[in-house]
């Protein structure tokens, strides 16, 4: 309530009188200015409510008006991380097709999808702040990764039964649109193969079960993330097997430069090039992986590109390996040892990144920052290097792209900005044409 109207009341100067018809006229006025504060002050106590709280200079710069994710059936799914402390913004969900909670812990006995007091509370607010944003925004969980997905050979060889019950249970209890799984390097060897595709086909059947029982109009949504290139993708993954019964690949094209092996890791390379940009590893680069996933599926539309909200850097870096071309550079060892790691991109001025030095190279559609004074080197996506994946999308009629992860831009919402501003549809109807010779 406004201090002003606890105050006495005022002795009015006499009112001037009007002709009658001038009275309506004013009267209509008034009703329609009233209307309009009633629908602000209520639409300013619904973002009160719902939008988490955000550093007054940073909430006026993000941006709520962006083109509908699915207005040509192309999707933008967001994965959101529950260990992170940020909460989920009414600004973020507007910008997204999908949200993926993740990841939801099991084992290979009995299942723990929300075994904390604060993790169902955090995954609740996020399916409420979604729900309450009104935008159609569809909310997912994402079960697994890689601490739990030590336990999916056992239970998609043994425990198929109990892991799809639960499941179940999991999406009826909290009123959710469908489950992503995420088996992190399935092998190809001890039946994973196989038994993923079963895994798969016993919960595709029992949602659509699901959804018959609940009259429910549209199917509940089944995804996997897969990885991006290697043995663990061309051995270990079931392309045309898992196509039959999932509704999207979120494929993660974005960890060509983690490896374990330091033959591989003693020179910088481009964090998640669009094209390589280097003739003996033609299979390290998004354009690789999916032409790929769309040779083996027949089916682009199933197909999301990954985008990371993060980078990975190197320290002791030396000169560059050829002439003319600054990401390609020797790393020096410690003890025989690469240093590298992750820098998430609402990181990258706090540890010490100018962001005024990244630096674009052409041959394969990457952004770096090169800081050759601590002899740092670090690629990253940035806004240019986002846009030019979003029309690659767009050309190759893919289905769209998922974000690993929201929460993991800043405040200003940077990059996400940068996703939403490109139109992904090529034509009014969707085109579910090849555009890759396989």
């Amino acid at each position: 309530m406004h201090s002003d109207l606890l105050l006495p009341q005022r002795r009015r100067p006499p009112r001037r009188r009007f002709p009658k018809k001038y009275k309506y006229i004013f009267l209509a006025l008034a009703v329609l200015l009233g209307l309009g504060v009633v629908a602000g002050a209520l639409t300013e106590l619904i973002f009160y409510f719902i939008e988490d709280q955000v550093e007054p200079s940073t909430r006026t710069q993000t941006s709520l008006v962006t083109l509908p994710p699915e207005k040509c059936q192309k999707r933008v799914v967001g994965y959101f991380n529950g260990w992170e402390s940020r909460e989920i913004s009414l600004s973020q969900l507007f910008k997204l097709s999908h949200v993926i909670y993740c990841c939801l812990g099991f084992d290979a006995n009995q299942t723990h999808f929300l075994d904390t007091i604060i993790s169902k509370r955090r995954f609740s607010d996020v399916r409420n702040h979604a729900r309450a944003s009104n935008t159609g925004v569809k909310v997912m969980a994402g079960i697994g990764g890689t601490h739990y997905s030590q336990y999916f050979p056992q239970v998609a060889a043994e425990n198929r039964e109990f892991f799809v019950n639960s499941t179940i249970s999991l999406i009826k209890d909290y009123q959710i649109d469908g489950v992503d799984l995420y088996w992190h390097e399935p092998d190809s060897y001890g039946g994973d193969k196989e038994n993923y595709v079963l895994l798969v086909r016993d919960l595709r059947l029992k949602l659509t079960e699901l959804q018959i029982s609940q009259n429910r109009t549209t199917p509940y949504l089944l995804t996997v993330l897969t990885p991006s290139f290697g043995w663990y993708l061309e051995d270990g993954v079931d392309l045309p097997g898992l196509s039959e019964y999932v509704d999207f690949f979120n494929v993660a094209s974005d960890d060509y430069t983690d490896s374990s092996s330091e033959a591989l890791g003693a020179y910088t390379k481009p964090h998640a090039p669009l094209y390589y940009g280097s003739a003996d590893k033609p299979k390290q680069n998004v354009d690789w992986t999916m032409r790929y996933y769309t040779c083996n599926t027949k089916q682009p539309e199933k197909v999301n590109m990954g985008l990371p909200f993060f980078g990975r850097y190197w320290i002791n870096v030396l000169d560059p390996i050829a002439k003319n071309n600054e990401v390609w550079r020797r790393v020096e060892t410690a003890d025989g040892v690469v240093e590298k790691g992750l820098v998430l991109w609402k990181n990258v001025v706090r540890d010490g990144w100018n962001i005024s030095n990244i630096k674009w190279d052409q041959k394969s559609k990457s952004s770096y920052i090169w800081d050759p004074e601590n002899k740092w080197f670090l690629g990253i996506d940035d806004e240019r290097c986002l846009k030019t994946k979003m029309n690659y999308v767009r050309d190759k009629n893919l289905g769209g792209v998922m974000i690993w992860s929201i929460d993991m831009d800043d405040y200003s919402e940077t990059l996400l900005n940068a996703v939403a501003s490109v139109n992904m549809c090529s034509e009014a109807k969707y085109d579910k044409k090849l555009k890759y010779n396989c």
